[in-house]
């Protein structure tokens, strides 16, 4: 729930088990007259259960900056002076938009997170 990291979504043993979990899910979001369901960063297995079941496929585009050596791009601004100027831009105004709206981020690892941070998610 903290990071947007693909896997497997739907505990299956099987491909079979996978299709029967994907369509017991459509079914129960019917039967709660749910608006949507989501089943975010799943894995190609899971995609293409939910696809045979009915369910859209989500699409979106993200970037994800590492460090590659501690030479190349040793930080986030030289990340982004080696981007083509409208990926810049783009990613800039993001950033300027998540300012400009007050989102602040509070980042916590192992032992940091207490009951009350899981409660939350």
């Amino acid at each position: 729930p903290f990071t947007p990291v693909p896997g497997s979504r739907l505990l299956a043993v099987d491909d079979e088990a996978r299709a029967l979990l994907a369509q017991a899910l459509r079914a129960l979001a019917r039967e709660t007259a749910a608006s949507s369901l989501h089943v975010l960063f799943g894995d190609p297995a899971d995609q293409a259960a939910l696809a045979a079941a009915g369910c859209a496929a989500r699409a979106g585009v993200q970037f994800h900056w590492t460090a590659q050596s501690p030479d190349s791009d040793a930080d986030f601004p030289a990340f982004l002076a080696r981007l083509q100027r409208e990926k810049r831009k783009k990613i800039q105004q993001e950033q300027r938009r998540v300012r400009e709206a007050g989102v602040s981020f509070d980042i916590r690892e192992g032992a940091a997170i207490n009951g009350e941070d899981w409660d939350y998610f």
